[in-house]
C-alpha cells in the first residue's frame, strides 16, 4: 500500500508537484505563482504546491517527523519505493533554502543520489539552482538569499507590525518576547492581506 501511495503522489500525479521545506514555504509559492502568472497559468490544473508534514497519510505510515527530517527521510527511502518501468508526464521538485537546515537537504540529496545527479545549466536568473536526481525527481536551492522570505521586496521583509520586527528564525529568549514576529505571522499578516499590492518579481526564476 506504501508503494501504491508513494506512486500515485510522488510518481504519477496529475500536476507538477513542488514540495517545500515548511507549512510557510508552500504558501509563499502558492501566492507567489498565482500573483504572478494568474489565469494564463491554469492555476487550479498545473502546479501543486505542498510541503511533505500536509502529506499524512503518507508520512504517517513512514513514521516521518520534522520539517527538513522529513525531506531527509523521504530522500533516503526513495529508491526503496520506487518501482516504476515508465516515467511520470508531471516532475516532483523539492525546494530548500539557503540555510544550514536546507544544506543538510543537499547533503543528503548528493549522498543518496551519487551516481545520477546532475546539475541542470538553465538560465533562472542568480537566486536558485535546480538538480536532476532520479528520473522525475528534482530538487532545487536557493543561492545567493538564505530564507525564501528573502524574495520579497526589502521594505515587505522590513513591516513593522505593533513594534514588531520580521524574525525568520525562531528564538525562544524572553529578550524577544514581543518585538519579533515569526515565518508564519509574516505571511498571515503582511503577505496574504498585502498581496494585490505586493511586487513579487523576485519568484519569477522558480517559475521560469
Amino acid at each position: 500500500y506504501m508503494r501504491f501511495l508513494f506512486h500515485s503522489t510522488f510518481i504519477y500525479s496529475d500536476r507538477t508537484i513542488v514540495i517545500g521545506e515548511g507549512i510557510t514555504d508552500q504558501l509563499h509559492l502558492r501566492v507567489s505563482y498565482k500573483q504572478l502568472f494568474g489565469d494564463k497559468a491554469n492555476f487550479v490544473n498545473a502546479i501543486r504546491f505542498t510541503y511533505l508534514g500536509k502529506l499524512k497519510r503518507f508520512t504517517n505510515l513512514m513514521k516521518f517527523d520534522g520539517g527538513t527530517g522529513l525531506l531527509k527521510h523521504f530522500l533516503e527511502n526513495y529508491h526503496l519505493f520506487f518501482k516504476s518501468q515508465t516515467l511520470g508526464i508531471n516532475p516532483c521538485i523539492i525546494l530548500v533554502d539557503n540555510d544550514s537546515a536546507g544544506s543538510a537537504v543537499m547533503s543528503k540529496a548528493r549522498s543518496v543520489f551519487s551516481k545520477s545527479i546532475e546539475y541542470i545549466s538553465i538560465n533562472v536568473g542568480r537566486n536558485v539552482k535546480f538538480y536532476h536526481l532520479h528520473h522525475s525527481l528534482y530538487i532545487a536551492q536557493l543561492t545567493d538569499i538564505k530564507d525564501i522570505e528573502d524574495l520579497y521586496p526589502q521594505n515587505v521583509v522590513d513591516t513593522v507590525i505593533d513594534g514588531m520586527i520580521f524574525e525568520p528564525v525562531a528564538k525562544k529568549k524572553s529578550a524577544y518576547k514581543g518585538k519579533t514576529y515569526s515565518k508564519k505571522y509574516f505571511y498571515e499578516n503582511v503577505v496574504r492581506p498585502n498581496k494585490n499590492t505586493i511586487n513579487f518579481s523576485g519568484f519569477q526564476p522558480i517559475f521560469e
